[in-house]
């Protein structure tokens, strides 16, 4: 009789946290981007009342595309450390959510082993074989 998979308590409270942990950093890169939409000036600060230059103009285009930069690693950042997070939890928790392929076919599984060992000759030989067998 199989025994059931082990739960780890620890790890899924600590799985839970490091999700709620990228929530928080999706979230807060969501708040920043919600604050640059906002932004009447685009990052130009003071220097859009007064009149601009090229200068000023040139500066508030490059702190807009480093915030956005910013964002999207973070973005990245909130997400990876969210799965990572998720698969802690359901490592914890003893179940398994790999992908498994299926067994194929015994003739496919004969053609990778010698496609890997490349003996042409007996390649040729056994699918013939286990063709007249199936």
């Amino acid at each position: 009789m199989a025994t059931p998979p082990r739960r780890d308590i620890f790890a899924q409270v600590m799985g839970f946290l490091v999700f709620l942990l990228g929530l928080g950093i999706i979230l807060g890169v969501l708040w920043l981007a919600f604050g640059i939409w906002n932004d009447s000036n685009l990052g130009l600060g003071a220097a859009g009342k007064n009149g601009t230059t090229a200068a000023d103009i040139g500066v508030g285009f490059g702190k807009l595309t480093m915030r956005i930069i910013l964002l999207f690693l973070g973005s990245v950042s909130g997400s990876l450390i969210a799965n990572k997070g998720i698969r802690l939890y359901f490592t914890g928790a003893g179940t398994h959510h790999g992908h498994v392929a299926p067994p194929g076919p015994p003739i496919v599984a004969e053609e990778i082993r010698l496609q890997q060992t490349g003996d042409v000759v007996e390649k040729e030989e056994s699918l013939q074989a286990r063709r007249q067998k199936a």
